[in-house]
């Protein structure tokens, strides 16, 4: 006998159901998903069955679709058998809706978001990008892909001995490691409505409908259903004002804007490797859908050194200069590459960056503390 409580389906519109139901001798749980593989409610049960002869499992795979219902407290349930035997079910009646069990696949029980991190030598804003997120969205769901040869490094492994964080450490160079994240994705799509790459700087957070600040004590994004659209386009962007000293997540102002293409999220029903490019950048697919909820808070703003430092590991992993190149050098590479405002190669901000700093790092500083907090 198959039996659930009807009163946890939502009266609203047709609705897609599939379970793989594993039969034991006594009883087991069945949980329902819907189109998208998601878990939507758990309160089926199966009575063992007993055969004269020895006990056994049989698996038989079972799709429902029901239709809208109000106030449906009695179900049908149609008749079916498995492997040649035959089941006998219970049959109830129903005034408005009935459950038909036919073959389909098995589901599986995803998660709302996944959240992988990029993350290289950055420890002071990587602890705390750790800490915030495992905090609020679990640390099981936490996908750290870090190429640090310093500290870093270390403090990582000593983090996932404590917490299941998942990590990978790969000394791949920026040209190629769009490649590995995409393949990485592409192993865990399964288990997620939605994922989401960020770089260290780069905080996700729900926004609730007309409000001006991110909303941090909910876990819960109000994602869409992960087969409505390939990507989505995150809704708003908070930019943090620059800070004189310290980690940037002690900047105390942020302006709020709509992030238009800055950032684009996966589905995990729908991902092929060929969506994703390193930024996560939606320039590909300005047409996709927002996800009207997502916000990501963004720690743009170092102070002076960090900011020359980090862009400067870039490069040097772009393979556009070299660490032991001198200023000369270094100069002369990057103006070859300098086609501001055009950008021609990757990450051609940061070589703009570090290349002003080359010419005149006086200037530039005096200019970047111009800019402090507002």
């Amino acid at each position: 006998l198959v039996c659930w409580d009807p009163a946890t389906l939502h009266n609203a519109a047709t609705y897609s159901y599939a379970t793989r139901v594993s039969l034991f001798p006594l009883d087991t749980s069945v949980h329902f998903c819907d189109a998208g593989g998601n878990r939507v409610w758990s309160s089926v049960c199966l009575l063992g069955i007993y055969s004269s002869s020895r006990r056994f499992k049989r698996t038989m795979h079972a799709a429902a679709s029901v239709s809208s219902c109000r106030g449906i407290t009695h179900w049908r349930i149609i008749a079916a058998s498995a492997l040649g035997i035959a089941l006998g079910l219970g049959i109830l009646v129903g005034r408005q809706s009935r459950l038909s069990v036919v073959t389909a696949p098995a589901c599986a029980s995803r998660a709302e978001v996944a959240l992988v991190i990029m993350t290289k030598d950055d420890w002071p804003l990587a602890s705390r990008w750790l800490a915030w997120h495992g905090h609020v969205y679990g640390f099981e769901h936490l996908y750290v892909f870090d190429g640090s040869t310093g500290a870093q490094k270390d403090h990582l492994q000593d983090v996932t001995a404590s917490y299941p964080i998942h990590l990978r450490h790969s000394l791949v160079d920026l040209n190629h490691i769009e490649d590995n994240l995409a393949r990485w994705i592409d192993e865990i799509k399964a288990r997620y409505d939605w994922i989401i790459k960020v770089d260290t700087d780069e905080f996700v957070a729900h926004v609730a409908q007309g409000a001006r600040a991110p909303d941090v004590t909910t876990s819960r994004l109000g994602l869409p259903p992960a087969r409505v659209s390939d990507t989505l386009r995150t809704a708003w962007a908070f930019d943090v004002d620059a800070i004189q000293r310290g980690p940037p997540t002690d900047g105390e102002h942020a302006k709020m804007s709509r992030a238009g293409v800055h950032k684009q999220i996966y589905s995990g029903a729908r991902y092929r490797r060929r969506f994703f490019n390193l930024g996560s950048h939606a320039w590909h697919n300005r047409s996709a859908p927002e996800a009207e909820g997502l916000a990501i808070v963004h720690y743009h703003q170092r102070t002076y050194e960090d900011l020359i430092r980090l862009a400067h590991d870039v490069i040097v992993s772009h393979g556009y200069i070299e660490e032991s190149d001198s200023r000369d050098v270094k100069i002369e590479k990057l103006a070859r590459l300098d086609q501001r405002p055009t950008c021609q190669v990757n990450s051609c901000h940061k070589n703009w960056v570090v290349l002003d700093d080359l010419r005149n790092r006086t200037a530039m500083r005096r200019g970047d503390l111009a800019r402090g907090p507002r």
